[in-house]
């Protein structure tokens, strides 16, 4: 049972890089700080995948790491924090955690095959799907709410605490004391990512409701912390490679908004990718003689 629950804990972390139970466990506290449903949601999401993928008897050293258990964690918070609670809509929520570490074990191959990591595409795409299906809240606990303090360390923590989709400038502080258990980069990164796309929403005079509440920097944050110190060593090089993805993940999110759909992590999953193969592009030139 323990070691279940720290392939659980490890999914929870991994969701922003973090290979490490405490960090997942620390990040769940702050979760259920903010919105205990979405918490559950979250936790619950991130045991079902990872016993799909025990039951399926996928990649055991995956499993350990908790690579199969992120993608479902961000299902059920989206699952919590988007749809009404219905009958249909738990057992919605059960078939796309266990569906995502199936997604996971096929498509990640592929995207290795391109040079590049799946990170929270089945996510995206579930989640997608399930926007189209299922009834959606009027109001949506962290997503599109109304009229919030402007601040901006507020700002700064909840564009971290929006990873997770809730709204917490407390719960984006826990966070980052989650992130500094396992490596103090992902926190420098984090914080790095979700200034600057903080600063660039109030610059571009985005919508104050979305920007207050952190919705228009999370993909940011991902995008900072998987450029800066993940996908690239962390130096010079790798953060002027986050910052211009994190400006791209800002603006590919007012694109998402513009064309009336919920960005979720697709604004991160792009950013990420093109400047992955970008660096890819210039090393491969860079090392012919």
């Amino acid at each position: 049972m323990l070691k279940f629950l720290d392939r659980v804990f490890r999914g929870l972390g991994q969701v922003m890089f973090q290979n490490n139970s405490l960090t997942g466990f620390l990040i769940l506290i702050g979760l259920a700080i903010a919105s205990p449903w979405i918490a559950v949601g979250a936790f619950m999401g991130t045991v079902i995948s990872t016993w799909t993928a025990i039951y399926l008897r996928y990649e055991k050293t995956d499993i350990i790491r908790g690579i199969y258990g992120y993608n479902g964690c961000l299902v059920g918070a989206a699952f919590f924090a988007l749809f009404i609670p219905s009958p249909f809509m738990f057992v919605g929520f059960v078939l796309a955690t266990s569906f995502s570490s199936v997604l996971m074990f096929y498509m990640a191959p592929e995207y290795k095959s391109m040079g590049l990591p799946l990170m929270t595409f089945p996510f995206v795409i579930i989640s997608w799907m399930a926007v189209i299906t299922l009834p959606m809240k009027t109001t949506v606990t962290s997503i599109y709410l109304g009229l919030h303090d402007i601040s901006f360390a507020k700002i700064i923590l909840k564009n971290i605490s929006e990873v997770y989709l809730v709204e917490s400038a407390i719960a984006g502080l826990v966070i980052l004391f989650g992130l500094l258990l396992n490596s103090f980069w992902p926190v420098i990164f984090a914080l790095f990512g979700s200034v600057v796309a903080g600063g660039l929403s109030l610059v571009l005079e985005l919508d104050m409701d979305g920007v207050s509440a952190g919705l228009y920097g999370f993909s940011a944050v991902l995008t900072s912390i998987a450029l800066g110190c993940t996908f690239m060593r962390p130096t010079w090089k790798s953060a002027m490679f986050a910052l211009v993805g994190i400006i791209l993940s800002v603006l590919l999110h007012v694109l998402f908004i513009k064309m009336g759909a919920v960005p979720l992590t697709a604004p991160f999953l792009i950013s990420t990718w093109v400047l992955l193969k970008l660096e890819a592009v210039l090393r491969h030139h860079t090392s012919i003689p």
